[in-house]
């Protein structure tokens, strides 16, 4: 990318490896929540392979101001949905905002966008993995400004995602769970970690159980190397996987969200939903998880709210049809 110099004397260029210092700083300040230090910040980068053309900085005689992640690759860490160009995150610093810089950004990763032949920008990444550069999965509803912002560049609310959260700090197995956890394993039902030489009968289980979605991500990351077998909880049944859940990738924050979780048809309807749940949350808080998110869970609130859990964060999925795009479907 050409550098973009405006009349506040902003210059708009690719991330350089200089820059990793400065924007985790603005990233931390912006998200405190997912605070990362310059070295995991980079780590990210270089894990997701994003390129510096993918990554527009805002310079100003002070230093780094803003920045923007946009990009269309495919992480192992999403479903098999098609995806399109994604506006991951625009960061600029507090004492830089209002300055025009967003719209600055927000413009060249477009550019960027569109000039791999991108049809559709959506905001956010759509991605399970909490506490990293492509976490947010589209704009808090209680982020007005942004909306409003958004909205000013031409971008529409497409969907809304719910979440729930149960911090983990202080949670504890309930006696009674840690009873019936003991009956099931009386009945042969057991709870434990994936063993890594089990990983061709964790695929056909959900083969045949889960074909589809569940099937394809945890063999998406299977093929990438990227599918640990400490994430992966799964339920026996006299010795035989009949259930799972996860994967559960720990972030540097200690967040946490699972691909998905299920039981063999033959088990359900007996109450080992519940016992499944439990498990999770108390092999997530094992592995050094403190906090646990769901995604689209809210309507089973009178489920999960049994373990704990509480409705978050409302997310909405904004989007924009490219020019060109708009051009050819009204030709």
């Amino acid at each position: 990318m050409d550098w973009i110099r405006n009349k506040m004397n902003i210059e708009i260029k690719d991330m350089s490896s200089s820059d990793f210092r400065e924007m985790s700083e603005l990233w931390s300040e912006s998200f405190p929540e997912m605070q990362l230090s310059a070295s995991e910040f980079q780590k990210q980068f270089e894990e997701f392979g994003i390129l510096p053309s993918e990554c527009p900085v805002a310079h100003t005689p002070s230093g780094v101001a803003g920045f923007a992640i946009a990009t269309d690759r495919r992480i192992p860490f999403i479903g098999s949905d098609p995806l399109p160009g994604c506006l991951a995150c625009v960061v600029v610093g507090s004492k830089h905002r209002r300055k025009g810089i967003g719209s600055l950004l927000v413009k060249a990763a477009e550019r960027q966008l569109m000039g791999k032949g991108v049809k559709k920008i959506r905001i956010g990444y759509p991605t399970y993995l909490r506490g990293t550069i492509l976490s947010l999965i589209g704009v808090d509803i209680k982020w007005l400004g942004a909306v409003g912002f958004l909205q000013s560049l031409g971008y529409a609310p497409r969907r809304a995602l719910d979440s729930m959260i149960l911090p983990l700090e202080n949670w504890q197995m309930p006696p009674e769970m840690v009873r019936k956890l003991e009956s099931d394993s009386k009945d042969g039902i057991t709870f434990a970690a994936l063993n890594p030489a089990e990983e061709n009968n964790i695929m056909s289980f959900l083969k045949h159980e889960f074909p589809g979605a569940w099937h394809d991500q945890f063999t998406d990351l299977l093929n990438a190397n990227a599918l640990n077998a400490k994430e992966v909880l799964i339920v026996k049944d006299q010795g035989k996987i009949a259930g799972f859940a996860g994967p559960f990738h720990i972030a540097p924050n200690g967040d946490t969200c699972g691909v998905g979780l299920g039981l063999a048809a033959r088990l359900r309807g007996r109450g080992l939903g519940m016992s499944l749940v439990y498990s999770i949350t108390d092999f997530v808080k094992k592995s050094g998880g403190r906090k646990l998110t769901l995604f689209g869970a809210v309507d089973k609130i009178n489920y999960y709210g049994k373990a704990g859990f509480v409705p978050a964060s409302t997310w909405l999925v904004f989007e924009k049809i490219c020019p060109e795009a708009k051009q050819k479907t009204n030709g």
